[in-house]
């Protein structure tokens, strides 16, 4: 409608983590989070707000899939993040596997760092994601991440993650079963996201803005 001369093209600055998350947590306190939040010694993490774009209810019909391959060995699922938008129906699901399921809700940054730090994996099942930042978080602390070939998402991931189809459940209970079950797997996974957790900083996402500027000023 305005024409190339007021909207010539898109800029993109991807996100970037706070260095904390690349700081290894002591195992004292470690122990205190997961006491703190009744946590087992084993467990998928997903960090997501409550919502329906976020596919939870994809998640949970593959955990029930593991559950019901692994039985008392499968580990527990650990879900942390805000209540969000339509939520009721997913937090009914969770409620019903309240015994392998842990909701915390939110919680703060020194609790989600030692949570990650602790996890078997990441399972970040999102239908869309402008950028993606728990896939970012995660590599950064270790923690080998499952996403899905959604939006943002495989571009973020690059090759250090299992991407799935966000609409198939059986793809991410296989996932989730190699990344439990194969450990020369889960620590390929982690010095792979380390390379790609190290692509993206905040100093370049303000480089690429200031960039940005520059050339939209130029165009006034």
């Amino acid at each position: 409608f305005f024409g190339e001369r007021y909207l010539p093209k898109i800029s993109i600055a991807p996100g970037a983590v706070r260095a904390e998350f690349g700081m290894t947590t002591s195992g004292t306190f470690k122990q205190e989070v997961r006491a703190r939040h009744g946590l087992p010694a084993t467990y998928f993490l997903t960090v997501a707000t409550v919502e329906p774009r976020k596919n939870l209810p994809t998640l949970l019909d593959a955990y029930v899939q593991l559950r019901q391959q692994l039985g008392q060995a499968c580990p527990a699922l650990v879900i942390v993040g805000r209540k969000g938008w339509n939520c009721d129906d997913i937090l009914r699901y969770m409620t019903a596997l309240e015994e392998s399921v842990h909701f915390l809700g939110h919680i703060a940054d020194e609790d989600l760092i030692a949570l990650y730090q602790m996890a078997t994996c990441l399972v970040f099942p999102s239908l869309y994601e402008g950028f993606g930042l728990p896939v970012i978080e995660a590599m950064k602390t270790d923690c080998p991440v499952i996403t899905t070939t959604s939006s943002s998402l495989p571009e973020v991931a690059g090759d250090a993650a299992l991407l799935v189809d966000p609409l198939s459940a059986e793809e991410m209970t296989t996932a989730m079963q190699r990344v439990l079950q194969d450990e020369a797997l889960r620590q390929r996974m982690i010095a792979a996201g380390r390379v790609q957790a190290s692509r993206f900083s905040w100093e370049q996402t303000a480089l690429l803005n200031r960039e940005a500027y520059v050339k939209a000023a130029a165009l006034c």
